[in-house]
């Protein structure tokens, strides 16, 4: 609010897509999407692509807690900047796995493994091990990877990705 009292509606945009995509993970359909609104609305006239992509980003959430697969993996796909592509991985590979493209997945996976190896951040292990695991054919070898993805973000303090895999085991 004080962004937009002051003008500053670059920031106000940034605050309002991040708004829409806790809201969508929180379930709330229609404040995601009205925070989506806000957010094109005060970057209407001098895009700004975090934005643009975090906004989609919210939607494709919305549209993978609907059931619609498919709408949220071609939402998703339409995401190119790199900190919102890293960000949203897990629901980009997940609306690809969901919707049946597993080319698509299996591209997520690769570029989350290649963050991860980068970085070594502990999340992005998690990660890489929970995506594995959903597209591992051996019930053995998915478990173990399941175990290794809920240790690892549980120790990255990640409690939302540990219950999503939790779930997903």
């Amino acid at each position: 609010r004080l962004a937009e009292d002051t003008g500053q509606f670059e920031l106000a945009a940034h605050a309002h897509a991040c708004q829409s995509v806790a809201a969508a993970w929180r379930g709330d359909t229609e404040s995601a999407v009205a925070h989506v609104d806000q957010a094109r609305a005060s970057s209407e006239g001098h895009p700004m692509r975090l934005v643009d992509d975090a906004t989609r980003w919210a939607l494709g959430i919305v549209e993978l807690n609907a059931g619609h697969a498919a709408a949220a993996d071609t939402q998703l796909r339409r995401i190119t900047h790199p900190v919102i592509s890293t960000a949203s991985s897990l629901d980009r590979f997940e609306a690809a796995l969901r919707a049946g493209n597993i080319e698509g997945a299996e591209r997520v996976a690769e570029e989350i493994d290649s963050y991860a190896q980068a970085s070594e951040a502990p999340w992005a292990r998690a990660r890489v091990a929970h995506c594995r695991a959903l597209l591992e054919h051996d019930a053995e070898v998915a478990t173990g990877l399941f175990e290794t993805a809920i240790s690892e973000y549980t120790r990255a303090t990640r409690p939302l990705e540990a219950g999503r895999a939790q779930l997903d085991y």
